[in-house]
């Protein structure tokens, strides 16, 4: 079997999510493939070719240049678009991964990104037709479902991995000296950090959190600007970081020495931030329902995002309750070690060899 995966969203020079999925994913589906004396290649569209370097240097499978010719002769049996994305003709089966449906939330998008977004995803769907669709979660594949309660296309629920290469040692540049909470993640209205910050306020109204410090890792998005404008107006603004480019080592640091990552979020396809600081021994605090309630089970301390009062409970049990936050560490940990990228790939092939007993 001859399985195409599209790696278009790995040639820009600075990845997104969908990036580091699609490299890992990448690199684990080819060891699990070869076992099975199936083949993965990497589809770049032709118009990409001058980005080949970026692909190369994320990837280890071969590469070929999609264009109109190769779809049609000598096609791969299957092809996956790793990025809501897949091709309209050719004599193959079509797989296509669904990250979320946020694009259907107008309270997070803006009108004219929600009408192309929307207009593109509903054309991949009934027009470009996908044999099989793989949600990262149950809470996306739910939401699939939601928006097209008549879908006739299977879908599977396969979760992402994570890298459990060996953690760099806690002697690594500390770079705050105070204790901190961590929020990661892009500064817009999805993510919710506005009640993290009125919580924080009043976290910071007890003398004995004086020194307590709450950094912001993440660039602006929708509607981000209100955010930064709170902070600015906060009373507790002197005690707020906004780090809005941070690379890898910065960010491994910021998790090992946080009292906990905080993400309050009220939409996600899967929630990577929780599942990297559970790898890195740190407590977490997230909501209490979708995608985020569903991957991090029992390991993690849950909260009324919508709730300054409930955020600021679970704020100050992390800081008063050493045995608390040892459990939440230790629980993270095993519980991120669930999740492996062997896992994905090996689901993943088995929806392919499953489609290959399907007559074309």
């Amino acid at each position: 079997m001859k399985i195409a995966l599209d790696l278009n969203c790995l040639t820009p020079s600075r990845i997104s999510g969908i990036g580091v999925y699609a490299s890992a994913f990448s690199k684990a589906l080819d060891k699990v493939a070869r076992e099975h004396h199936d083949q993965v290649i990497g589809w770049v569209p032709f118009r990409k070719s001058s980005k080949l370097e970026n692909v190369i240097s994320r990837t280890l499978v071969p590469l070929d240049l999609w264009n109109e010719f190769n779809r049609w002769w000598a096609p791969p049996d299957i092809v996956h678009g790793l990025d809501f994305k897949i091709p309209r003709f050719g004599n193959f089966k079509k797989v296509v991964t669904v990250h979320d449906l946020v694009e259907f939330e107008e309270d997070y998008n803006s009108k004219k990104f929600i009408r192309r977004a929307q207009k593109n995803f509903r054309r991949m769907l009934e027009t470009d037709k996908p044999d099989h669709i793989v949600a990262i979660s149950d809470f996306t594949a739910s939401e699939i479902y939601k928006h097209f309660p008549d879908l006739k296309i299977p879908v599977s629920r396969v979760y992402h991995g994570m890298d459990h290469r060996p953690l760099p040692k806690l002697g690594r540049e500390r770079l705050l000296p105070d204790p901190y909470f961590l929020f990661v993640g892009t500064l817009e209205k999805r993510k919710n950090p506005g009640p993290l910050i009125a919580a924080f306020e009043e976290l910071k109204k007890d003398s004995r959190f004086a020194k307590v410090k709450l950094v912001l890792a993440g660039n602006i998005g929708f509607e981000g600007e209100k955010t930064i404008r709170q902070i600015s107006l906060s009373s507790a603004s002197q005690s707020i970081l906004h780090l809005p480019r941070i690379d890898d080592a910065q960010l491994a640091s910021l998790y090992q020495y946080a009292e906990a990552l905080v993400l309050p979020t009220l939409y996600e396809g899967f929630g990577f931030p929780a599942m990297e600081a559970m790898r890195m021994n740190t407590a977490v605090i997230t909501s209490n329902f979708g995608a985020v309630h569903e991957i991090t089970g029992n390991a993690a301390l849950k909260i009324d995002p919508r709730d300054p009062r409930s955020i600021l409970e679970a704020l100050r049990a992390l800081l008063t309750n050493s045995e608390l936050k040892e459990e939440l560490r230790k629980n993270g940990s095993s519980h991120s070690a669930l999740f492996t990228w062997e896992r994905t790939a090996r689901q993943s092939h088995d929806i392919y060899r499953q489609l290959q007993q399907i007559p074309k």
